[in-house]
């Protein structure tokens, strides 16, 4: 079934990009490039008018496409909006970072990275929002380029692998104490943040998120920057829920909020 759902939401997007490419390509002003769409274009036909070789061609720009909206813009806000939700669901949650925040980096600056080692119940937050999205996610598939044997199972030569994130951090044998309740103090351990091995929200191993840190660093900021400022709310006659949508990566079906200035 997962499977499945994940061939499907990516073959929408792929078949997206493809619409977008057909797009540009018919509109293309070598003179006036709107985005890296045609920039990529316009190198791609200069080496055509060169003769000459080279690895840019229409499938790495829709590949390069995927990626920058997979591990750009998309991971990031969805990350966000699973935060915010369970931060209106949770509010106990809320205050408690709010009154972090109040303590290390008061209401007049704004809160910057160097704040972040002071503020370790935002960090847990922002954990506990990664491994609520993620969850719901896949990672990036590799191929195995040999047979291979793990844990007694074959793995044969060139099959797609993905690992199972779900099982990883949201099923109930996880290793995380009743995992589907948003409680960032799970990754506090004698005052200090812990991070188990199997909180693997950007995957592990040698092909694991490059941009790890810089997402991590931007939810942080714009975490502590909105709790420092507002405070976000549930709407008695529309009742948030902790439904989702699949997609190429999942999100939180739509709620209301009321936002509040501290």
């Amino acid at each position: 079934m997962w499977y499945n759902l994940y061939v499907r939401s990516h073959t929408r997007i792929w078949e997206f990009l493809f619409k977008e490419l057909e797009y540009h390509k018919k509109t293309h002003n070598p003179d006036a490039p709107r985005d890296v769409m045609d920039i990529y274009l316009n190198v791609i036909k200069s080496a055509e008018k060169e003769f000459v070789h080279e690895s840019f061609s229409e499938e790495q720009l829709v590949a390069l496409s995927m990626d920058m909206f997979m591990a750009g813009s998309e991971t990031t806000s969805n990350t966000l909006s699973f935060c915010f939700l369970y931060l209106i669901l949770y509010p106990e949650v809320q205050k408690k970072a709010q009154d972090e925040i109040d303590a290390v980096v008061g209401k007049i600056r704004v809160p910057s990275l160097d704040d972040r080692p002071k503020l370790p119940y935002v960090e847990c937050i922002v954990l506990e929002s990664l491994r609520m999205f993620s969850g719901r996610a896949f990672t990036v598939p590799h191929r195995s380029l040999k047979d291979t044997y793990l844990n007694g199972y074959l793995i044969p030569k060139d099959v797609t692998v993905i690992a199972n994130l779900y099982g990883c951090m949201l099923e109930e044998d996880c290793g995380f104490e009743e995992p589907h309740i948003f409680r960032p103090e799970r990754f506090i351990r004698d005052g200090k943040i812990s991070v188990p091995e199997n909180l693997i929200p950007f995957g592990f191993g040698k092909h694991r998120c490059l941009g790890e840190t810089l997402a991590r660093a931007n939810v942080f900021l714009f975490i502590a920057a909105m709790l420092q400022k507002f405070t976000f709310c549930a709407v008695p006659q529309f009742p948030a829920t902790l439904e989702w949508l699949d997609g190429v990566t999942p999100r939180t079906k739509p709620f209301r909020a009321v936002i509040k200035r501290r």
